[in-house]
């Protein structure tokens, strides 16, 4: 009996081994079903959200710009000063127009101002906390605003630090006189409008030189966005180009701290070329999803278990214990041992046998005639228990 009961413990133990593997197999699969389809959601409404906050900052940064452009008194003055300049032997007088600037921006809120010639040369700047310098990435701005004669707005990478920058003209009696000049840094605070609007971390990313990759802004850690760049590089550069991702091509798991992320770089428009937004949600975003997911399959697993542990139970004694001990009585018989009969309880198959062996053993003791009986000697499976 030893071997058959050996031979059914192992395929008890096969059997809760494939239900467990079955449930994992499922549980892997409806947990990555359900992080792709929240994070691909998710950030899609990010790349929304970063466009609709991104278009607030640009609309009102070029309307203070205009509001300040069109100032009469502030153009008169520029123009008036540029005029004396232009007389032979004269020159501009930078310093005035230099203080005027540098009031009229701390009042319009802009953290560097410049009033620039025609051509785009600095005549007069003012700055706040950062240092003005106007890069050759603004070239484009200060051509449309010229060429076309009306205020221009975008972001723009200076000395590697991204900004926000519209031009303006200054025209006097239908005569472009100057350009005005404004810019502000993008800083944490429009990383965190973002995140905080969407429910996931964001971040900007920008080229420097050499078309390196950095992070201009983020609600995230310097690690964790170092992590994101290595990651998704040529989906960021793709975005920088003005390919924005599709939807649902464009999600990316990310091993992080922590397990798996999922991030998602896209273009922010038409006015942010030269830069990407980079929307993510860590792993413990997901933890309550998959909580949810594995909670109930852990019950139904358990509860799958104990059904077959109770399918087992009964097998072991309706079928194997019964069959073990016929089997113990036939080999007896073949023997020449035909006193002993096979148990019968039920109505089941093993039963039906067992009553038909008995009527074979009966006919054979009744062929055999009166006689002296030896004592049997059979080893069923209730001898075998207590001799062990």
């Amino acid at each position: 009996m030893n071997h058959r009961l050996r031979r059914f413990q192992v395929a008890s133990i096969l059997a809760a081994v494939v239900l467990v593997a079955l449930f994992a197999v499922i549980a892997w699969w409806q947990i990555r079903r359900v992080d792709v389809t929240v994070a691909s959601d998710a950030l899609h409404v990010t790349q929304q959200v970063a466009d609709v906050v991104f278009d607030r900052e640009f609309d009102d940064m070029e309307s203070r710009v205009q509001t300040l452009a069109s100032n009469p008194a502030f153009v008169g003055y520029v123009s008036q000063a540029l005029e004396a300049g232009a007389a032979p032997g004269a020159h501009v007088d930078a310093a005035s127009i230099a203080d005027l600037l540098q009031d009229r921006r701390a009042s319009a809120g802009f953290d560097t101002a410049a009033v620039l010639d025609t051509r785009g040369g600095v005549i007069a700047a003012a700055s706040g906390k950062s240092k003005f310098q106007r890069a050759s990435s603004t070239d484009e701005l200060v051509a449309t605003a010229r060429e076309k004669m009306t205020s221009t707005v975008g972001l723009v990478v200076v000395d590697g630090h991204l900004h926000l920058v519209s031009v303006a003209p200054l025209v006097q009696s239908d005569t472009l006189e100057a350009l005005l000049y404004a810019a502000n840094p993008i800083n944490a605070a429009m990383a965190r409008k973002i995140g905080t609007a969407s429910g996931t971390e964001a971040a900007v990313v920008v080229a420097g030189s050499g078309n390196d990759l950095h992070i201009a802004t983020s609600t995230q850690g310097v690690g964790t966005d170092q992590v994101l760049l290595d990651a998704l590089g040529e989906s960021i550069r793709s975005a920088m180009n003005g390919q924005p991702a599709a939807v649902d091509d464009g999600v990316s798991g990310v091993g992080m701290e922590g397990g798996t992320g999922y991030a998602r770089a896209t273009a922010m428009g038409g006015r942010n070329r030269g830069s990407a937004l980079l929307a993510s949600l860590p792993p413990q975003r997901f933890a309550p999803l998959h909580h949810a997911i594995l909670i109930p399959l852990g019950l139904l697993m358990v509860l799958g278990l104990l059904v077959l542990l109770a399918t087992l139970a009964i097998g072991w004694t309706r079928w194997f214990l019964p069959l073990d001990e016929l089997a113990t009585i036939a080999a007896a018989a073949s023997r020449g041992n035909h006193d002993v009969d096979a148990p019968v309880g039920g109505t089941g198959p093993v039963s039906q046998v067992a009553v038909s062996f008995n009527v074979l053993q009966k006919k054979i003791r009744e062929s055999r005639g009166p006689g002296p009986v030896p004592a049997p000697t059979i080893r069923t499976a209730s001898t075998s228990k207590d001799a062990r």
